[in-house]
């Protein structure tokens, strides 16, 4: 079966190859995170979102099932935080926010926390399938979770190329190895940003049936799974 590098797809290939999730933590959910949430609408989904305008959107969009809606800031630091508030020009929702510093009249504050110390102090269900998203922050939560992924069977975090190598490392000191680029994002032709998803290097079952290199070194060659992921338009060769 074919691929498409969307993160829908990129979740699907791993359930089908056996990955185990007790709990989903979402940070950064904004109004809704659909893709996690049908995909694992029978497991209880923790949803980090400060921003309240966003909220009775979630309550909608998550109503049915179990989850716990969180709204703070993860860091890598516990105290408050400044948030700048990014308004859409048509009906002055709040679309972004983003760290801040300074006393500009658009500054709210909220509070941080650790995705370690709230995994040390609620004990969810393990293991953890953690995706992170944003806006630019991700690289402080990750600082932040060293200690609970390394209770993650998938990480999927946001990066920009620029902060692509630091996420990279961050994540492989957590135990965990890149499987994974997914929902690629260009501006004027140039990559901007991706996600990426990682699997723990030490689930060696797992490893086994997603690395195309084991399989073609312990099985017969499938000239059909054999094929390249690209997009064209009407015209090219």
């Amino acid at each position: 079966m074919q691929r498409r590098l969307t993160k829908w797809d990129s979740v699907q290939t791993l359930l089908r190859a056996g990955l185990n999730v007790g709990t989903v933590i979402d940070v950064g959910v904004q109004r809704d995170s659909p893709d996690l949430r049908q995909l694992f609408s029978n497991l209880p989904h923790i949803l980090f979102e400060p921003v309240v305008e966003y909220h009775e959107s979630i309550h909608r969009a998550y109503a049915g099932l179990n989850y716990k809606l969180e709204p703070v800031a993860l860091s890598d630091r516990y105290g408050p935080l400044l948030l700048r508030e990014v308004r859409a020009d048509a009906d002055g929702v709040v679309s972004h926010v983003s760290p801040a510093e300074g006393h500009e009249a658009s500054l709210r504050t909220v509070q941080r926390k650790t995705l370690d110390g709230y995994v040390d102090e609620t004990s969810p269900a393990k293991p953890y399938l953690v995706k992170i998203d944003v806006d630019g922050h991700e690289t402080e939560i990750l600082k932040g979770a060293r200690r609970a992924l390394f209770g993650a069977s998938c990480l999927i975090v946001e990066t920009t190329l620029h902060h692509l190598p630091e996420r990279l490392r961050l994540a492989e000191a957590a135990g965990l190895t890149l499987w994974d680029i997914v929902d690629m994002t260009y501006y004027d032709g140039c990559l901007y940003q991706c996600d990426l998803v990682f699997i723990p290097d030490r689930a060696e079952g797992l490893i086994r049936r997603l690395d195309p290199r084991m399989r073609i070194a312990f099985e017969p060659f499938d000239p059909a799974a054999w094929y390249s992921l690209h997009a064209t338009t009407e015209g090219e060769p």
